[in-house]
């Protein structure tokens, strides 16, 4: 009995010497996360995101040159120029919408539904992807996405920098 009972004091006190004079020596040198190379690296991306928010910018600038020429030209049927109205009406808001929301409204062409319009004409497979009307909405509404989550990525990014700011 008394080997029994040393050989229990035996394991308790070693267990005990390694929580408090141990353990915490190897929780100090296990995690040796580089914050400062995390973090310069997840900057150094935040300000990609941030360019490419920039150059979606411009192809949507390019997309409402194309838009309005597309207005322009004499044969453009008056249904197509109105709807083409209604995009270039509704782009500035376009980049703040959630993505849900402009999935459903703009690459569902559900804006336009709402309205009463008839889009099978223009949207769906059988209408992509030769379609002159489509492919302009397209050329608008695809970058606008990107800015979407563009936005998201850099609004993660942010956060996760300041977690582990919070490490060091």
């Amino acid at each position: 009995m008394f080997n029994r009972k040393f050989n229990a004091t035996l394991i308790i006190s070693t267990l005990l010497t390694l929580a408090v004079f141990v353990m915490p020596a190897f929780s100090q040198t296990a995690h040796q996360m580089d914050t400062e190379k995390y973090i310069k690296i997840a900057e150094k991306k935040l300000n990609c995101m941030k360019k490419m928010i920039l150059g979606m910018e411009k192809l949507i600038e390019i997309g409402i040159v194309g838009c309005k020429e597309h207005l322009s030209e004499p044969e453009t049927p008056a249904i197509e120029k109105q709807l083409i109205q209604i995009l270039l009406d509704n782009i500035d808001e376009m980049p703040d919408l959630a993505l849900e929301d402009i999935e459903n409204l703009w690459h569902d062409a559900g804006f336009l539904i709402n309205l009463g319009i008839d889009i099978n004409p223009w949207w769906g497979p059988e209408a992509e992807p030769k379609n002159e009307l489509k492919n302009h909405f397209d050329s608008i509404i695809h970058p606008a996405t990107v800015i979407i989550l563009q936005k998201q990525g850099i609004d993660e990014l942010e956060e996760v920098i300041e977690h582990v700011k919070a490490l060091d």
